[in-house]
């Protein structure tokens, strides 16, 4: 139409990030139409286990395998499945705006909605019903690519579950998402991520609450066809919901865990 063929005649910003995800979480980047995004995102144990546990790396770790498919230049498509808690999940990610060189459009906004099921049925009767499995999880993204170097986005979280194990703990949950990424080499990133609750799972202050604010810290390494993500995080799932509203463990207390995810686009 013709608001499409005005945006066609502008020079966009490329590369606000290197890929579609950053540690846990969804950039407002999308794959080129077409391609098939293949990633491994992969959690060790902590690393306060010491050299007995090989500071994380003889403990049981969590994995996610995920495919992700643009269906345009604006929508991509994905699911994925994580061992932890055995979630399998499909998600839509829709590109409204994006950032333009001479900033007509100061910044790229993307939209995403996803579905989180677990196949698991546990020792509770309640989770027999598959719906009662269900979690959806919203973000708007919100991104700006300052200049070459420096890439930051910020949005709201929102996850909603349909069941929770207790009656006093809350069905929706909300945060605030932050993610940086610095390129201080051609093809070499500092990266950070970290979710700020507005409320708990739980229902408690967030300083008396069991759950924690997601943190993380990663360094990115591009290397042509892939993208290699390593970093430190205080989350022990890949899966967003898990991650940001059901993160146990307190960094202050060296809970911290290494993780990496790699990407690899094959174009179809």
């Amino acid at each position: 139409d013709m608001f499409d063929d005005l945006l066609s005649s502008k020079e966009f910003v490329l590369t606000t990030f290197e890929t579609t995800r950053l540690i846990n979480a969804h950039t407002t980047e999308i794959v080129g139409k077409g391609s098939l995004d293949f990633r491994i995102n992969h959690r060790f144990g902590d690393v306060n286990g010491g050299f007995r546990e090989m500071f994380g790396l003889d403990q049981p770790g969590s994995i996610e395998i995920a495919f992700d498919y643009a269906y345009s230049e604006r929508t991509q498509f994905g699911i994925g499945r994580t061992n932890l808690g055995k979630i399998m999940n499909g998600y839509v990610k829709h590109r409204i705006m994006r950032q333009t060189v001479e900033d007509e459009n100061p910044l790229s906004i993307t939209a995403l909605a996803k579905v989180h099921g677990t196949i698991r049925k546990v020792e509770d009767n309640r989770y027999d019903k598959f719906s009662n499995r269900l979690i959806y999880t919203t973000q708007l993204q919100f991104a700006r690519k300052f200049n070459k170097k420096l890439s930051m986005q910020v949005g709201p979280v929102w996850s909603h579950m349909n069941l929770v194990d207790s009656a006093q703990f809350n069905h929706d949950n909300l945060g605030v998402l932050f993610i940086g990424r610095y390129k201080f080499k051609r093809r070499a990133a500092i990266t950070w991520e970290y979710n700020y609750r507005l409320n708990t799972l739980d229902n408690q202050s967030l300083e008396n609450s069991m759950y924690r604010n997601s943190i993380g810290l990663g360094l990115e390494l591009e290397t042509g066809g892939h993208v290699f993500q390593m970093f430190f995080s205080n989350s022990q799932s890949a899966d967003e919901s898990q991650a940001y509203f059901k993160t146990t463990s307190d960094p202050f207390k060296g809970e911290w865990r290494l993780g990496f995810n790699i990407s690899r686009v094959f174009a179809m």
